[in-house]
């Protein structure tokens, strides 16, 4: 006897993600008979204009670099909220309202252009910084990176610079846009150690 796969929403377990919401299915298996509907999980996303491809997902990058010189000596020179124009060669000027989470920062950029930024976390202790892009030209939304220096224990450190984030158009453009960005960054902070 053949069976027929049945796709049910159950909405009273919504989940949230970020700005999506995401339905939990449950799938049912009945007894069917020739002729007989349902909706596997292709038609489901058709009958319901559902196209998993056209559907957000997260981008991630993650990139690192080591740094000849100290954790700390690295840090005073990339941990400052508002800092980040003293190393990054595309921000020619950063205006931040503060160093306490909640904060802002403007950065103005070298083609023109601006992004604003929230802090989200900042330790000195971790050597730690995570903020969140507000407004701006990158082709990203719902944006959250982190930058952190660890020490080698070789009078080296390493910094490293993630970020998850939606891309607003293809996820290729976005991770190279930013990929690119965090590199720059890199081998100017190599520049300024001599490396």
């Amino acid at each position: 006897m053949r069976r027929t796969i049945w796709l049910a929403a159950r909405t009273s377990k919504k989940r949230r993600h970020g700005n999506n919401l995401e339905y939990d299915f449950a799938t049912y298996e009945r007894p069917g008979r020739d002729g007989a509907k349902g909706y596997g999980a292709r038609n489901f996303s058709r009958a319901f204009g559902w196209n998993k491809q056209e559907e957000n997902t997260m981008a991630k990058v993650k990139m690192e670099s080591r740094v000849p010189t100290t954790a700390d000596n690295l840090w005073k020179t990339i941990g400052g909220f508002n800092s980040l124009s003293n190393w990054h060669p595309a921000v020619t000027k950063s205006e931040a309202t503060g160093d306490d989470k909640g904060s802002t920062r403007t950065l103005t950029l070298a083609g023109g252009g601006q992004i604003e930024e929230r802090l989200e976390d900042l330790s000195a202790q971790e050597r730690l910084c995570r903020y969140t892009i507000l407004s701006g030209p990158l082709p990203v939304s719902n944006y959250i990176a982190e930058i952190r220096v660890r020490d080698n224990g070789d009078g080296t450190s390493t910094v490293e610079w993630s970020s998850d984030f939606e891309p607003t158009g293809t996820e290729s453009d976005a991770v190279k846009t930013i990929q690119g960005i965090y590199q720059a960054g890199f081998d100017n902070l190599r520049k300024i150690f001599n490396g």
